[in-house]
């Protein structure tokens, strides 16, 4: 007879149990089991320190403490990219919104997205012209008057198609690498052998670009996004037999 089980019934002249009392519990930290000799629900506390999880999407490394999931410490939630909102949501951890108005055209300028060889040094009509549209931007956000702002983001925006047009001058006369002339928000350089390989399972992506045969220039939000863009291989996860010496035909 099993006390842990109801109801019973009669099955072939046999007494069998149908269902297993439910002891479960809404408690991360406490475990119910149906006592063998009572039929009664037992609640066991785990042990303080055990893993647990609190429903909380912004704690992270929870652990329990006298039968109570207490939350731990928040997650770390910066992106490093001046254009988003850096926050965390309970249902669903870090977010990051992209800041709007005047700010998301500003944040750009203070993007770490200048790789080091476009700015070994950068040419000084480029950077004049940089340095004046981040100028006129910066007065037009604190401009009270709409008209004047709207002029001031008319000149930032002829300054900046300028300073587009002097990039792709250096980029073509070899003043510049090639990618620093480019105005794509993400602009890729790789060897094809080790984009082959990555995308076969033969390489990571940390491996590729810590060696730099995988370079990505761009948003900070971009370049984490890149890799999810692209599919890995279906035999991706297939490791390749090794084949050993033959020996020739006799």
């Amino acid at each position: 007879m099993d006390v842990c089980t109801e109801p019973d019934q009669c099955t072939d002249g046999a007494c069998v149990g149908t269902t297993e009392v439910d002891c479960s519990l809404d408690e991360p930290c406490r475990i119910g089991l149906c006592d063998q000799e009572s039929g009664g629900c037992v609640i066991s506390v785990l042990a303080n320190g055990t893993r647990c999880n609190d429903d909380d999407a912004c704690t992270i490394g929870d652990r329990c403490g006298d039968g109570v999931c207490i939350g731990g410490p928040p997650p770390f939630c910066d992106d490093n990219d001046p254009c988003t909102n850096d926050g965390c949501s309970l249902a669903d951890g870090c977010v990051h919104p992209a800041v709007g108005g005047f700010e998301s055209v500003l944040c750009v300028f203070e993007r770490r997205t200048i790789p080091f060889e476009c700015r070994n040094p950068l040419p000084v009509p480029l950077a004049a012209r940089l340095e004046q549209t981040e100028r006129l931007l910066n007065v037009a956000s604190v401009e009270q008057r709409t008209t004047t702002a709207r002029r001031m983001l008319k000149r930032a925006g002829k300054v900046a198609r300028k300073a587009q047009r002097v990039a792709t001058r250096g980029r073509d006369g070899g003043l510049l690498p090639f990618h620093c002339g480019q105005a794509e928000d993400l602009y890729v350089a790789a060897e094809a052998e080790a984009f082959v390989k990555w995308h076969a399972g033969q390489l990571t992506w940390a491996q590729a670009t810590r060696e730099e045969r995988i370079k990505l220039y761009g948003s900070p939000s971009l370049v984490r996004a890149f890799p999810t863009w692209n599919a890995r291989s279906t035999f991706a996860h297939i490791k390749p037999v090794s084949h050993g010496p033959t020996s020739p035909a006799g």
